[in-house]
């Protein structure tokens, strides 16, 4: 599951295209537009609840590359009412390496618009995430379709989450 990770991240980073070349083997790809996204984010709907928590961290991408790259990585708590669903935002604290992760994206052509996948761990799948900004204090987040990759043995029917969800912004 890491390689496929490692490859969506270098697919948004390295957009290939005719004529444009791969970064050097120890480059270091900065990209100081994901701080806009950066921070604690909540999203209401009725009586669900999803707090979102999402960081920059520059990680190393192996795999014939050698290079660093700058990710936003996202952890989630989702309650039903007073039923917790998920809770991994008290993993925060770790790191890319610690895979603990519910969302890894990297910046699109749009500087406005994040591509990346989210991990729904309840249902044993992961789903391909466009996360919007809308403005400076709110942020859309599109889910795309199941990519057919289980997580674990057993695959759930259905998501867990919402195909779009709005977040404001959260004072930290």
């Amino acid at each position: 599951m890491k390689k496929i990770i490692f490859v969506a991240l270098v697919v948004f980073y390295v957009p290939v295209t005719f004529g444009q070349v791969l970064p050097k083997k120890g480059s270091n790809l900065t990209n100081p537009s994901l701080s806009k996204f950066r921070g604690n984010w909540i999203s209401v709907n009725g009586i669900d609840t999803i707090r979102m928590k999402l960081k920059i961290e520059n990680i190393s991408i192996q795999y014939g590359l050698d290079i660093h790259a700058d990710a936003l990585l996202g952890y989630i708590t989702y309650k039903h009412g007073n039923q917790l669903i998920l809770d991994n935002l008290k993993n925060s604290t770790s790191g890319y390496k610690d895979n603990k992760h519910s969302i890894l994206a990297g910046l699109d052509q749009k500087s406005d618009t994040i591509s990346g996948n989210l991990v729904d761990e309840p249902k044993s799948k992961f789903y391909d995430l466009k996360i919007i900004k809308k403005d400076s204090k709110t942020i859309e987040l599109v889910l795309g379709r199941d990519n057919a990759l289980k997580i674990g043995t057993k695959r759930k029917d259905g998501r867990t989450f919402p195909a779009k969800m709005i977040f404001r912004r959260e004072k930290e």
